[in-house]
Parts: C-alpha cells; structure tokens; sequence
C-alpha cells in the first residue's frame, strides 16, 4: 500500500562496492498529489498514477545513490489536473499564468538521468482541449524546459498552438512560436 493506492515490484540491493540498487516496480492508483508534495509545493499534480518503472543507481554510499537515481518507465495519470498552468488560457491570452489544466488523462514516459526529470512523449486528453510534448525539469534549480503543442477542439471553436516552455516550476513560461 502506497499513497492510497499500491506499488509492487522487486529490489536488489548490492553492497560488495559501495551501494548498487536495481528495482522493477508498477503503481496503481497513487494518489500524485501526495507523490509530488514529497518532493516540492511548488506546483500541484492532481490524479491517480499507473505506471510500470525500473530504477538504478550506484555510489560510495546510501545518500548518493537517493541522489542521482535513473529512473525509466511508462505513465498515467487519471481524472486530475497540473497546477501553476491553463493552457486553454495560454492559448487566448498569450503570456498568462498560473491557473491549472484539467485532464481526463495524462500519460508519457518519465526518464529520470543526471539530476534531470524528463517528461516525454506527453499526451493530455481534457474535454475540449489535446495537448502533447516533452518537458524537463532540472530537480537542483527547478528550470523548465520544453515544448508542447496544444489544440482546442469543439463544434464552437478550434485553435492550435506551439509553445517553448521555459521558467521555474513554481512560475512557467508559455511562449507562444
């Protein structure tokens, strides 16, 4: 059991050279909004998590292999919504902020490398609104970096749009090119 949902998997833990850890792992349905307050408030994640992962890491001691763990896998997240950004709003009101984008789902692939989250592969489903793209989060310095495409499909209206995602987690840049 794991932020009300459940995680299983495997781990292998070598000492014979400082600290080697290998571990195959999925999750379904955690709770991201406790996930993501583990590791910064600087912007909210809302939804369930599924996805199926493998982790390695080595160093001379446990805290550097917590470090700089590689991280690799699949995702989705159902029924939430990413903070600190309205792309719907983005769209209409070139250099807007904060806000959220709601999504019926959110799915990638994570790959986390030398100190680095990346985001690729994104596709987002919400009502009227389809996005997708990559982004990169620098964990030291929390700098985005990215691109992501976005369209508003409805019998009403439709819109396409390109961002450069740049900024701080806490503070996003949508520039629109």
């Amino acid at each position: 059991k794991l932020l009300e949902g459940t995680a299983n998997g495997s781990l292998k833990v070598d000492w014979k050279a400082g600290v080697t850890v290998s571990s195959e792992f999925t999750a379904e349905k955690i709770k991201v909004d406790q996930l993501t307050d583990v590791f910064t408030r600087d912007i909210s994640l809302a939804g369930r998590l599924e996805g199926q992962f493998t982790l390695q890491s080595s160093g001379p001691s446990v805290g550097e292999v917590l470090d700089r763990p590689a991280i690799q896998g699949n995702f989705l997240v159902k029924e939430g919504a990413v903070g600190n950004i309205d792309l719907v709003q983005a769209m209409r009101s070139p250099g807007s902020v904060g806000g959220q984008s709601k999504f019926a789902d959110l799915s990638g692939q994570l790959r986390v490398a030398d100190g680095v989250i990346h985001y690729e592969k994104l596709k987002f489903a919400g009502g009227v609104l389809f996005a997708n793209g990559s982004v990169s989060v620098n964990y030291a310095s929390s700098a985005l970096s990215g691109n992501v495409s976005s369209e508003i499909r409805s019998s009403v209206a439709q819109d396409r749009a390109n961002f450069n995602v740049s900024g701080k987690v806490s503070r996003p840049v949508l520039k629109r090119g």
